[in-house]
């Protein structure tokens, strides 16, 4: 990529963090955005259709390092969720953004969707009934993503080790009792 589109997709990028930390994604307007970053709006343009069209543009290169990673379970139900952890903290702009203007996110959708399939291959052995399995994981997820906002919201006080382990004790003894 151009030194130049680098350093003015990073400008709106980051004029649009230190926005969305002041009002609401459906407040920003491309044009304040570029007067705010200092980036003409045809630039704006000739690499995004509008500020939705950034923020997933963001995601989708986000989601190109999970392709990298390997989700897989042990036998006794641990994950390596520092690495998830690691993910978080890494974007944690994005991801603050993300929590504080409750924006869904296909990047979580898409590491939680890759957990699942892994989630319901390991303990579906078990004779653990499809559904059931759906619902705990509905359960899992929504804990982890929580512990996540918490932490985030929080300015990351915790090490990320504390939080992966946090996560994976609360993962492993829900599945302890089964």
């Amino acid at each position: 990529m151009d030194k130049r589109v680098k350093n003015t997709t990073k400008a709106l990028k980051q004029t649009l963090f230190d926005m969305l930390e002041q009002m609401p994604l459906s407040k920003i307007t491309v044009t304040s955005l570029c007067k705010q970053a200092g980036v003409n709006r045809v630039t704006f343009y000739h690499h995004f259709a509008d500020v939705y069209d950034m923020i997933s543009q963001i995601e989708i290169s986000y989601v190109e390092e999970l392709k990298d990673y390997n989700f897989k379970f042990t036998q006794n139900g641990k994950v390596n969720f520092l690495w998830i952890v690691r993910f978080v903290k890494k974007y944690s702009d994005f991801y603050r953004v993300v929590f504080n203007n409750n924006i869904q996110t296909k990047l979580l959708d898409e590491m939680y969707a890759e957990l699942k399939k892994e989630y319901c291959a390991a303990f579906g052995k078990k004779d653990i009934p499809q559904t059931k399995l759906e619902y705990m994981f509905t359960f899992l997820e929504s804990g982890a993503s929580g512990i996540l906002k918490k932490w985030v919201r929080g300015g990351m006080a915790e090490s990320e080790e504390y939080i992966a382990d946090l996560i994976s004790e609360i993962f492993i003894s829900m599945h302890s009792h089964i």
